[in-house]
């Protein structure tokens, strides 16, 4: 253990907790104001990349949405072969089936009615403070159980947090 760790022992002082907490206090600015120049560095480089290719994007619609009117518009051309093959890639049309639900409640109670449960996600899992709460209360849970204990927490003050 270097000078720089507390060694857990029964001989260590407030003092040395102190001093333990400052160099928390100390590591925790020292990362977030790396972490904040990432950011930063990642947030401009997003920036200019976005601001480079704005045009382009711009541009790309609009492509996209003329070559889509135009397939639409003509779709006898796209019958056999569906798609035109270029030197650039290939266009046309695609069979497109998409499932509109508009009440889950009605298809979900259709389908456990017609034994498609298989069809249905579900997901449960158990709040922890509510189950807390009932434990308190006295109410026993299986499978659940209240353990008590002690943790070393810590807490920094935000003004030590500012000085980034």
């Amino acid at each position: 253990m270097t000078s720089k760790h507390l060694a857990v022992t029964h001989e260590t002082t407030v003092e040395d907790a102190d001093r333990v907490l400052g160099e928390i206090a100390a590591a925790k600015v020292a990362i977030l104001r790396e972490e904040a120049k990432r950011e930063a560095q990642v947030q401009r480089a997003l920036d200019a990349c976005d601001q480079a290719t704005a045009d382009k994007r711009t541009q790309l619609l609009a492509l996209e949405g003329r070559l889509a009117q135009f397939v639409l518009a003509h779709p006898d051309l796209f019958r056999k072969p569906r798609m035109r093959k270029t030197t650039h890639g290939r266009y046309g049309l695609q069979s497109s089936t998409r499932t509109v639900i508009s009440s889950a409640d009605k298809v979900v109670a259709w389908l456990e009615a017609n034994g498609m449960e298989g069809a249905i996600k579900r997901s449960a899992k158990p709040i922890g403070k509510a189950v807390t709460k009932k434990l308190k209360a006295g109410e026993e849970i299986p499978g659940a159980e209240l353990v008590p204990g002690e943790i070393a927490k810590y807490e920094l003050d935000p003004a030590v947090l500012e000085e980034l």
